[in-house]
C-alpha cells in the first residue's frame, strides 16, 4: 500500500465515450480534445461475423461536455436520430415543441390521421444477448396531442364496446347450446 499513489476525492474523475455521455444527457463541447484514448472494449460485429479488438476509444471528462439541447420540431416534423426514433434518456432530451405520449400500440392511429411521429427511446435493455433499445410511446408534436387522444379515447372505447358485445353473444351461444342440450334429453 505504501507504493501505491493516494488521491484526494476531488482530484479523481470518471471519464466516458461520446455515446455514453449522451446517455447521460451531455454531449461533449464542440471543438474538445478527448482527454484520454484508451483501447474499447471487444465488440462482436454481425456484418464480418467477427469480433473487433483494439479499437481505439476517445474519453472525456464532465467539465468537457455541456447539457443536450435537442434540435426543435419544424413544420409538423419530429426530428428524429439515424434510426429513426427520439431518445429521451433524460427529460430535458425532448425536443423544444414537442411532447412525449407515453402510450404503446398508437402507430396505426397516428398512421390513419397523418401525423407525423418518432418512437420514444427510453433506454437500453441489456437481458439476454446483447443489448435491445427500451422504448416507451411515441414524441409528437404539441399541436396534434389534443386530436391524439380524442381520437385515441375513442378508438379504446370503441374497442371495449367491441369486446362487450363479443363476450355478450359468447354468453347467449353458451345458453343457446345448453337449452337445445336439454330439449334433445328430453326427447
Amino acid at each position: 500500500l505504501k507504493s501505491e499513489p493516494v488521491y484526494a476525492r476531488e482530484c479523481v474523475h470518471t471519464l466516458q465515450g461520446r455515446t455514453s455521455w449522451l446517455k447521460e444527457g451531455r454531449v461533449v463541447r464542440v471543438g474538445e480534445d478527448p482527454y484520454k484514448i484508451v483501447k474499447a472494449r471487444p465488440k462482436w460485429d454481425r456484418m464480418t461475423g467477427s469480433m473487433t479488438k483494439d479499437e481505439p476509444l476517445e474519453v472525456f471528462g464532465h467539465w468537457q461536455t455541456e447539457k443536450y439541447i435537442p434540435p426543435p420540431a419544424v413544420d409538423g416534423k419530429v426530428p428524429r436520430n439515424e434510426y429513426g426514433n427520439v431518445e429521451l434518456f433524460k427529460p430535458w432530451m425532448l425536443p423544444k415543441g414537442c411532447a412525449h405520449i407515453p402510450i404503446n400500440g398508437m402507430t396505426r392511429l397516428l398512421r390513419k390521421l397523418n401525423i407525423d411521429a418518432a418512437p420514444a427511446m427510453m433506454g437500453w435493455d441489456f437481458s439476454g444477448r446483447g443489448c435491445h433499445p427500451i422504448y416507451d410511446g411515441v414524441v409528437v408534436c404539441e399541436e396534434f396531442v389534443d386530436t391524439i387522444m380524442d381520437a385515441w379515447n375513442q378508438e379504446q372505447a370503441l374497442k371495449s364496446e367491441r369486446e362487450e358485445e363479443k363476450r355478450e353473444k359468447r354468453v347467449l351461444d353458451n345458453w343457446r347450446r345448453l337449452i337445445k342440450g336439454l330439449f334433445i334429453r328430453e326427447n
